[in-house]
C-alpha cells in the first residue's frame, strides 16, 4: 500500500451549489434531484436516491457550472457539517454542500469512505470556524489534506469491501420503502377511500361510515413532553436508557437507537418519562413533524412529543393517522410557516374514529407488514456496525488489502 498526504483539490473538481431562484417556477418539477443537507438522511448515507425538489432542464442550464455528474461525492459544510452521500445521476446542489468530481486517479467510493474516516476532523474545523454557524468554505474544503491510499486498484479494493455492505443494506432499505407503501396505502384504502372490509353494506352519514366519527387529536390522544438532563452532570449521561431527540428521527418508521444515552439518574431528573414501545415520537423543533414508532423504551428531549392513543391501543392506526394529517398541515403551510409543533396543534388535527373491530382489524393486517420492515432495519444496523469496524482499520492500513 503507497499512503500519501493530497489535498481534496487533488482528487478532483471542487464544486459548490447554489439554489435557482424560488420565485421562477420554470426552474423547478423537472427530473434533475436538487440535493440539501436535509435530504441527506444521515452521516453513513450511500446513493442519494430521493430529494425533496428537483429541477427542470432550464434551471439546470440556469446554472450549469454547478451541475453534478453521477458517482459525485457531496458533503454539507453548513450548519450541519460532515453529512455525505453519492449522486446516482446528474444532479445539482444547493449553497450548503461541496462537491468533489473524482478525477479518474482516484475510485469515487474511496473518497466517499476517506472523508467518512476522517468526519470527527471536518466536523471540529467547521465547528471552530469563528462564525455562529458551523461552516466550511470552498476554499478551506479545497485545502483539507489527508492521508490517502495513492494506487487506484487499491483504492477500489478498499472501497469494493465496504460498499458491500452498503449495498446489502441500500438493498434492504428498497425493500422497507416498498412494504411501508403497501401499509401507507392499506391505510389511505380503508380510512381515506373508505374501501374497509364490509364497506359495501355501510352506511354513511356527513361523509362517514354510519358510527364513525371526527375527534380532535387532543380529545383521544395523550400529548406527552419531554426534557433535558443536565449536560454539565456527567453523571446523567452514558447510561442504558436511549434519549430521543430530532437528530435521532430519519424517515424509517421505527427507532432502534439514539445518538445519546442517559442514565437512571439522568432520568430521574428531567421532565421526560420512560416511554415504551410503540409509542408515537413526534419532532417539534428543527426538522418540524417527522414520525418514529419506538422499538424499544426511551426517554424523550423537549423539542419532540410522545403520544398515544389513550387506552394505548393501535399504535399503527395512529402512526398512519398523524402521518396523514401532518401532511396536509405542511401543505397549508406552503413549506414555510410550518415550523413549530406546540401542544396546541393537536386542537387543529383532527383524527377518524372507526369502530374498534375495524381498527383492531388494521394493526392486525399491517403488523406483519411491519414486522418485516423491523427485522430489515435490525438485519441494516448490524451490516452498519460491520462496516464501521472495519472502515478505520482499511483507512488506517491496519487491515492490509492487496490489488
Amino acid at each position: 500500500m503507497s499512503k500519501i498526504y493530497k489535498q481534496i483539490s487533488e482528487l478532483g473538481e471542487i464544486i459548490t451549489g447554489k439554489t435557482p431562484s424560488t420565485a421562477n417556477n420554470e426552474l423547478w418539477g423537472g427530473d434533475i434531484p436538487f440535493i440539501t443537507p436535509t435530504d441527506i438522511k444521515s452521516f453513513d448515507s450511500y446513493y442519494q436516491n430521493e430529494t425533496e425538489r428537483s429541477v427542470s432542464d432550464v434551471g439546470a442550464q440556469k446554472q450549469i457550472k454547478t451541475i453534478l455528474p453521477k458517482n459525485s461525492v457531496c458533503v454539507s459544510c453548513i450548519a450541519t457539517i460532515g453529512k455525505m452521500c453519492l449522486t446516482r445521476c446528474k444532479s445539482i446542489t444547493n449553497q450548503q454542500i461541496n462537491s468533489i468530481i473524482p478525477n479518474k486517479e482516484n475510485d469515487y467510493r474511496y473518497i466517499l469512505y476517506m472523508l467518512r474516516y476522517n468526519l470527527p476532523y471536518i466536523q471540529l474545523v467547521g465547528g471552530g470556524s469563528g462564525s455562529g454557524t458551523p461552516i466550511i468554505s470552498k476554499n478551506n474544503f479545497s485545502r483539507f489534506k489527508f492521508l490517502i491510499e495513492d494506487n487506484l486498484p487499491i483504492q477500489r479494493r478498499i472501497a469494493s469491501i465496504l460498499s458491500a455492505y452498503d449495498n446489502l443494506i441500500e438493498n434492504n432499505n428498497k425493500r422497507i420503502r416498498l412494504l411501508e407503501q403497501i401499509a401507507e396505502n392499506l391505510y389511505k384504502e380503508w380510512f381515506v377511500r373508505f374501501r374497509f372490509p364490509g364497506h359495501e353494506n355501510a352506511e354513511f352519514e356527513n361523509g362517514l361510515p354510519k358510527g364513525w366519527r371526527e375527534e380532535v387529536a387532543s380529545n383521544v390522544i395523550d400529548v406527552m413532553s419531554g426534557g433535558t438532563p443536565k449536560t454539565e452532570r456527567e453523571e446523567f449521561y452514558g447510561g442504558e436508557i436511549p434519549f430521543f431527540t430530532p437528530k435521532d428521527a430519519d424517515d424509517s418508521i421505527f427507532v432502534y437507537s439514539t445518538i445519546t444515552n442517559i442514565t437512571e439518574e439522568g432520568l430521574a431528573h428531567c421532565n421526560s418519562q420512560y416511554y415504551p414501545v410503540n409509542t408515537l415520537m413526534i419532532t417539534a423543533r428543527g426538522t418540524v413533524g417527522k414520525l418514529s414508532l419506538l422499538a424499544v423504551p426511551m426517554a424523550m428531549n423537549q423539542s419532540c412529543f410522545a403520544l398515544s392513543f389513550k387506552d394505548r391501543k393501535n399504535p399503527y392506526y395512529l402512526y398512519y393517522s398523524i402521518k396523514n394529517e401532518v401532511s396536509k398541515l405542511k401543505k397549508m403551510a406552503n413549506g414555510g410557516v410550518f415550523d413549530t409543533i406546540i401542544v396546541k396543534t393537536f386542537d387543529h388535527i383532527k383524527v377518524i374514529l372507526p369502530h374498534n373491530d375495524v381498527l383492531d382489524i388494521y394493526d392486525k393486517t399491517v403488523s406483519p407488514i411491519l414486522s418485516q420492515i423491523q427485522h430489515l432495519q435490525r438485519q441494516s444496523s448490524l451490516l452498519s456496525r460491520q462496516r464501521d469496524l472495519l472502515l478505520p482499520r482499511l483507512m488506517s492500513g491496519k487491515l492490509e488489502v492487496k490489488k
